[in-house]
């Protein structure tokens, strides 16, 4: 899971100066992420979880590891964590719901916030269109800027080549997000891309890799 730098734990400073990290779940990893009615219950590859923990109260050790996916299935590609100053806490992933299209066309964005600093988190919802698909083994990337504004980077699948990075931005602290096509590529392929972003003097900066 942790090889290369698509599926590896992300990172972020929060409110207080409180660590939060995610992770993709191993098998065998808990607690269990909700299952893909598509695949055998007993696969060992089903259920694998979106996992989270923070900085504890104390300061040198992390809570218990939590499962964030309770209503998507078939995690892939790696997920992000992004964090603000008011204790906002943004959790997201690429997914496939229960009333999803099959496929990497039927994967989508998908967002689990916490208000309270990761103490709790809301039951994941759709962050993008749903409809471009997502790229299954790339990763994505979120981030949370000084002015309270939310941003995601992902690659999509729509029709299994067009291989495009859209930028989702949410001005509203992740109720609602735009939705704008920002690269393309069009390659029959999965090529295992991941974002990044920062901030400096002049805005906000996304990064990504393309072919072309």
């Amino acid at each position: 899971v942790a090889t290369g730098t698509i599926r590896g734990a992300q990172i972020a400073l929060g409110a207080g100066g409180r660590v939060h990290v995610v992770w993709n779940g191993a098998v065998g990893a808990a607690p269990q992420g909700a299952l893909d009615p598509d695949r055998a219950a007993d696969d060992p590859h089903n259920g694998l979880p979106m996992l989270y923990s923070r900085l504890d109260d104390a300061g040198p050790g992390f809570e218990p590891q939590r499962g964030l996916m309770k209503r998507t299935f078939g995690l892939d590609g790696g997920g992000s964590v992004a964090a603000d100053g008011a204790g906002n806490v943004y959790v997201v992933w690429h997914a496939r719901g229960r009333d999803s299209a099959p496929g990497e066309s039927g994967r989508g964005v998908w967002l689990a916030v916490s208000r309270d600093g990761g103490q709790s988190f809301s039951q994941e919802v759709p962050a993008g269109s749903q409809s471009s698909g997502a790229c299954g083994c790339c990763g994505l990337r979120a981030f949370a800027d000084s002015g309270g504004r939310v941003y995601a980077l992902y690659r999509t699948a729509r029709e299994l080549v067009h291989r495009d990075v859209h930028l989702l931005v949410s001005a509203d602290i992740g109720h609602s997000f735009r939705e704008a096509g920002v690269d393309t590529w069009n390659v029959a392929a999965c090529p295992m891309s991941a974002m990044s972003f920062t901030e400096g003097a002049g805005g906000v900066l996304g990064a990504w890799q393309t072919g072309q």
